[in-house]
């Protein structure tokens, strides 16, 4: 029970920073700050590591391995010429993550 317990808050956490990374990318140029999109992308990888260690996550290897194709090694920047089917990607997979641990498809849009 506290395994699934803290392995549900992670994942709102992954789902958190998704959003945070979201919306970094969808400032506008003058509002855009490169540090912030950094700190919540790098935010978000290090916690989706973590779904890895639980032999009884309900996220499947394959499902794993889309989130951090998603995720990437590294943020998409303005200008990218993968920027919006990156952005367009995390949103995607926020929709798995969310489905995977059965929260509200509204909590997981305004987490």
């Amino acid at each position: 029970t506290a395994i699934t317990a803290w392995e549900n808050a992670i994942a709102a956490t992954v789902i958190h920073y998704i959003n945070d990374t979201v919306a970094d990318m969808s400032a506008e140029a003058a509002d855009y700050d490169f540090y912030t999109h950094a700190k919540h992308w790098s935010e978000l990888k290090g916690f989706a590591l973590s779904f890895q260690f639980n032999r009884r996550s309900p996220m499947t290897a394959e499902q794993f391995a889309a989130l951090h194709a998603a995720i990437g090694t590294a943020p998409a920047l303005p200008g990218a010429e993968n920027f919006d089917a990156y952005k367009q990607g995390l949103i995607d997979i926020r929709a798995v993550v969310g489905d995977v641990y059965g929260f509200d498809t509204a909590d997981v849009e305004s987490w």
